[in-house]
C-alpha cells in the first residue's frame, strides 16, 4: 500500500506546522505528496475543501470507520480527525500534518513514519493564538493540549525550533532532515 516515506508534521497549534508544511511543499526536489485528513468538524471560514480538511459529517465519518477505510483516526478538541487509506496511492513520499497521537497511530501501522515535532517557546505559542483571533477559552484549551504534545516529545525523530521569526530556519531543517531520506 505505501511505497514511500511518510513525513509527519506534528506540535502544538500556532508552533507553525502549517507555514512550514506549506513552504515544504513548494520545494519539488522533494517530491512530496500532501495527505489532507477528513474531519468531523465545520469549516472555518479561512479554510478550503480538499486543501486544509475533507469536511464531512459525523454520520460520514462514522460510515468510514464502519467500512475501514480509514488508515487512522483520532478525536482532537472533540472532532474526528482522520487519515482515508486511498490518499496514499501514487509513487510521492507523503506528508502530512496530525497530532502527536495520530503520528503514533500512524507508526504502528508503518513503522518508517518520521515523525518531525514542530516547537516553539509556551509564551510565544499564546501570543500566536491570540494574534489568529482566538478566543481565551480557545488558547486555554490550546494550551493545555499543548502541555499534553510535549510530554510526547521524545516520540518524534526530530523537534524543530521554531521561534519567532525564525520561519527560515526552521524550514531549513526541516528539508535537511526530509532529504536524509531520498
Amino acid at each position: 500500500m505505501i511505497k514511500n516515506n511518510i513525513f509527519i508534521l506534528v506540535g502544538p497549534s500556532g508552533s507553525g506546522k502549517n507555514s512550514i508544511l506549506k513552504s515544504l511543499l513548494n520545494i519539488k526536489s522533494l517530491n512530496l505528496n500532501r495527505i489532507v485528513t477528513c474531519t468531523a468538524r465545520p469549516k472555518r471560514a479561512n479554510e478550503s475543501e480538499g486543501i486544509d480538511h475533507y469536511f464531512i459529517s459525523q454520520r460520514e465519518f462514522n460510515k468510514k470507520i464502519e467500512k475501514q477505510e480509514l488508515f487512522e483516526f483520532e478525536i482532537v478538541h472533540g472532532h474526528y480527525y482522520g487519515i482515508l487509506k486511498s490518499s496514499f496511492d501514487g509513487n510521492k513520499n507523503c506528508i502530512l500534518e496530525i497530532d502527536i497521537q495520530g503520528a503514533i497511530s500512524v507508526r504502528k501501522s508503518y513503522p518508517q513514519a518520521k515523525i518531525i515535532f514542530i516547537n516553539c517557546k509556551k509564551n510565544s505559542l499564546a501570543h500566536r493564538l491570540k494574534d489568529r483571533g482566538q478566543s481565551e477559552s480557545e488558547i486555554a484549551i490550546r494550551m493545555k493540549t499543548a502541555e499534553n504534545e510535549w510530554h510526547l516529545i521524545d516520540q518524534a525523530d526530530i523537534v524543530i525550533e521554531n521561534q519567532d521569526n525564525q520561519l527560515k530556519q526552521a524550514i531549513n531543517l526541516a528539508v535537511d532532515f526530509i532529504k536524509k531520506f531520498h
